[in-house]
Parts: structure tokens; sequence; C-alpha cells
């Protein structure tokens, strides 16, 4: 069973449509960062963080 990517901010919180990395990284640059340009988004992979991503 493959678990889906999460990805999370202080005020967000979207699932990735496929279990991919690219793809909870395409979540934040779509969802995220046009609302909240500066924000730190944390990613998941079930329950596990995985990592910090930032917008450049």
């Amino acid at each position: 069973m493959t678990k889906a990517y999460t990805v999370k901010t202080r005020n967000f919180k979207y699932t990735a449509a496929k279990p991919t990395l690219e793809a909870a990284i395409s979540v934040a640059c779509e969802k995220i960062w046009p609302i909240a340009p500066d924000e730190k988004v944390q990613v998941y992979c079930g329950e596990e963080l995985v990592g910090e991503i930032e917008p450049v």
C-alpha cells in the first residue's frame, strides 16, 4: 500500500493527487504559495515528516 503525500503549513493542509514527491511539490506551488508566498511548507508521507520546502 502506498502512502499519500500531504503538504502542510500553518493554515493549510492538502493531499497530493498522486503518491509522489513531485505531486506534493506541485500542490505547494499551485495551492499554497499563490495565497501565502513566503510560507514554509512541510511535506509528510503518511505521518512521517519527509522535509520542508520554501519558495524560491
